[in-house]
């Protein structure tokens, strides 16, 4: 039986350095693990931070798009009104052009009107005066009324039915 004791305790004492093994063994891989585990949680931090400062990123870029949209919503705002103003403008121009067409037409009519002075003037002999007239002697032929002749008296009385046409041909004081 000491035979088998000895066999035993050397079969214990085997054992116990197996289990020494394995247990150092067991707490080398634990602080092996340790050590990751604290790598892990030190990579998860920057994760997170990275994280972070992609989320101020997108932020930015979302006040960013917002401006953005601000500014071309201002844009088209003035685009639109310059549209309106242009609009405005042609308008405005159309309204000239006829403004003008009928500026020379009544033009055109006035001259008309006004012809038979000519015609008078030329009957009477003054044509030959305006031929080269001086300063002086055309700012006073300006002044004053032209001298009527029998044509200017004959259109004059074709004139006699309307008072107020025979009114303004006879008030020369404003020419």
């Amino acid at each position: 039986m000491a035979t088998e004791v000895r066999a035993l305790a050397g079969r214990s004492g085997e054992a116990a350095k197996q289990i020494k093994t394995l247990i150092h063994a067991s707490s080398s891989q634990v602080d092996s693990g340790v050590k990751l585990v604290g790598e892990s949680g030190t990579a998860l931090r920057n994760i997170v931070d990275q994280v972070q400062k992609i989320n101020a990123l997108v932020t930015e870029m979302a006040q960013a798009a917002e401006q953005q949209s601000t500014g071309i919503e201002q844009v088209n705002a003035a685009i639109s009104q310059m549209d309106h103003v242009t609009q405005q403008n042609a308008a405005m121009v159309e309204q000239s052009t006829a403004a003008a067409r009928n500026l020379a037409s009544e033009t055109k009519a006035l001259t008309e009107l006004i012809s038979f002075f000519t015609i008078a003037e030329a009957a009477s002999g003054l044509a030959s005066r305006q031929a080269a007239p001086r300063p002086a002697v055309a700012s006073a032929a300006m002044k004053r009324p032209p001298r009527r002749t029998a044509k200017a008296g004959v259109a004059m009385a074709g004139l006699a039915t309307k008072p107020s046409a025979v009114a303004a041909a006879e008030d020369w004081t404003e020419f």
